[in-house]
C-alpha cells in the first residue's frame, strides 16, 4: 500500500546545515510518510553527515555530479510512489508538529497542492521575518506563486503534467503553480508557519532579473497556447528633452524587439506637432510603425491616447513610456501574456518596495507597518515603474472604470525601473 506522503530532502553542499533540517524532521515521522534524500553532487562532507540518519531513511541517492535542482527532483520523485509529494531544502528546516499538520489535512481532504506560510531567516539561522500568504493566494486568479519548498503536491498531478520541465534549472514551485491553474487544481493554503527558509546572500532569488526572465519562459511553456496568434497594439508617448538621444536609443530597441517577438505588434507614436524635435523623432520612425498621432495642448494625456486608440480602431494596447533605459524588454511579451492568463483588463509593471515608510501622527513618526516580525503579503508595498501598462480596451482609460478594472501585474527588477534621468545623472556621477 503505498504511503500518504513523501518527503524528499534535496542537497548539494549543504553540510553545514543537514543536521538542523534532519533533527527538525526526524521527530515527526511516521508510518504514513517515506523519506528519501538526494544528493545533487555536493564536494563537501554531506554524505557522512547523512549516513549517521541513514536508518530513517528509505532511500538514499547520491549524483556523482550534479544535475541542478529540477533534474534531481525529478530523479526523487520518480523514485517515490507516495500519493503526496512534499521536496525540503536541506538547508531550510520544519517547525515542531509541522508534518502532522499535512498529514491531517492529506488524510481528510483531496487537494492537489497544499503550502503553508513560513519564517525567513539569515544564513545563520537568525529569524528576519514570518512571511504571511495572502488568504486569496488559493484563488486560480491571484497571480502570486507560493513556494517550492514544503508544498505537498498530489502525485498523479504531478505525473499529468509529466513532472517538473527540465528545460528550467530553478523556479519548480512557479512551474508547479502555473500548471496547477492552468489545469484548475484544488489549492489549499495553511495560513500558519510551517517551515524556516533560510536566504542566503548568493542565493539564486536574489538575481531578479534572471528570476524574472526565468518565470517569464516558464509561463510562455506553460501557456503556451495562448502565446500563438497574439497581436496588440504598442503606443509610444514621445517626449523629447534634454535626455532625448537615450530616448532614441530605447525606442530603437523596443521596435527591434517587437518586430522579433512571436506576439505581432502594430507600433503607434504619440507626438507633439509643435516640437520640432519630436517631428524630427516621429519621422526618423515614421516608416517603422503603423500610424501617428500628433497632440494637440487642449487635450490631455489621457484624451490624446484615447483619441489615438478611437483614430485607429485599436482593440487591446500596451501604452510604452521610452524613459527606461534598463528596461526588460521581455516584459513587453509577459505583459500581454499575463492578461491572457488571469483575464486581466489592466496589466501594470510594478517593483515590490522594500523601503521603510513613516506616517506623521501628530506627535512624531509611526512606521506604516508596527510589526517589522511579519511582512504579511496582503500589506506588501508595490511601486509603478518600468513605464508599461497593458489595456484591453479604450474604456479602461476613463478613471472610474480603471478604479473599478481587475488590475493584475507583472513585477519587474530593479534596473528595469531606473529612469532616464537617473541613469544618466549616475553615469555622469561615475565619470
Amino acid at each position: 500500500m503505498n504511503r500518504l506522503l513523501c518527503i524528499y530532502i534535496q542537497n548539494h553542499n549543504y553540510a553545514s546545515f543537514l543536521e538542523k533540517c534532519m533533527d527538525s524532521i526526524v521527530p515527526q515521522l511516521n508510518n504514513d510518510i517515506e523519506l528519501i534524500f538526494i544528493d545533487d553532487g555536493s564536494s563537501d562532507n554531506s554524505k557522512d553527515v547523512i549516513e549517521n540518519y541513514s536508518l530513517y531513511f528509505d532511500k538514499l541517492i547520491f549524483l556523482p555530479e550534479s544535475i541542478g535542482l529540477v533534474k534531481s527532483a525529478n530523479i526523487a520523485v520518480k523514485e517515490s510512489s507516495a500519493n503526496y509529494i512534499m521536496r525540503i531544502d536541506a538547508d531550510d528546516w520544519a517547525t515542531p508538529n509541522a508534518i502532522s499538520q499535512y498529514l491531517d489535512l492529506l488524510k481528510t481532504q483531496n487537494y492537489d497542492c497544499v503550502f503553508p506560510d513560513y519564517f525567513v531567516v539569515d544564513e545563520e539561522g537568525e529569524s528576519l521575518y514570518e512571511f504571511k500568504r495572502n488568504k486569496n493566494s488559493i484563488n486560480h486568479n491571484f497571480d502570486l506563486p507560493f513556494h517550492g519548498a514544503f508544498t505537498a503536491i498530489k502525485r498523479s498531478f504531478l505525473v499529468e503534467i509529466d513532472f517538473y520541465d527540465e528545460a528550467f534549472n530553478r523556479q519548480d514551485g512557479y512551474f508547479i503553480w502555473l500548471s496547477a491553474i492552468k489545469n484548475s487544481k484544488s489549492l489549499k493554503h495553511i495560513d500558519r508557519p510551517l517551515f524556516s527558509y533560510r536566504s542566503h546572500p548568493t542565493s539564486l532569488s536574489k538575481d531578479l532579473r534572471s528570476l524574472y526572465t526565468t518565470r517569464f519562459e516558464i509561463k510562455k511553456k506553460v501557456f503556451g497556447e495562448l502565446y500563438k496568434d497574439i497581436s496588440t497594439a504598442l503606443i509610444i508617448p514621445l517626449s523629447f528633452s534634454s535626455f532625448g538621444q537615450e530616448r532614441v536609443k530605447l525606442i530603437r530597441k523596443i521596435i527591434d524587439y517587437c518586430s522579433s517577438d512571436t506576439i505581432k505588434y502594430s507600433i503607434y507614436i504619440m507626438s507633439d506637432a509643435s516640437c520640432k524635435e519630436e517631428v524630427a523623432l516621429t519621422n526618423q520612425f515614421s516608416s517603422e510603425v503603423e500610424g501617428v498621432e500628433f497632440r494637440q495642448k487642449s487635450k490631455t494625456y489621457h484624451e490624446q491616447v484615447k483619441s489615438l486608440v478611437s483614430h485607429f480602431e485599436l482593440d487591446n494596447f500596451i501604452i510604452a513610456e521610452p524613459d527606461y533605459p534598463l528596461l526588460n524588454l521581455k516584459t513587453i511579451s509577459e505583459l500581454v501574456l499575463t492578461a491572457r492568463i488571469f483575464n486581466w483588463d489592466v496589466v501594470s509593471t510594478i517593483l515590490l518596495d522594500t523601503n521603510t515608510y513613516y506616517f506623521h501622527n501628530g506627535e512624531g513618526l509611526n512606521p506604516l507597518t508596527r510589526n517589522s516580525t511579519i511582512r504579511s503579503e496582503r500589506n506588501d508595498l508595490y511601486r509603478k515603474a518600468g513605464g508599461l501598462v497593458f489595456y484591453r480596451n479604450m474604456g479602461f482609460l476613463d478613471e472610474q472604470v480603471f478604479d473599478e478594472s481587475r488590475h493584475g501585474h507583472v513585477l519587474i527588477d530593479e534596473l528595469s525601473s531606473i529612469r532616464v534621468s537617473s541613469y544618466l545623472k549616475t553615469l555622469n556621477f561615475e565619470q
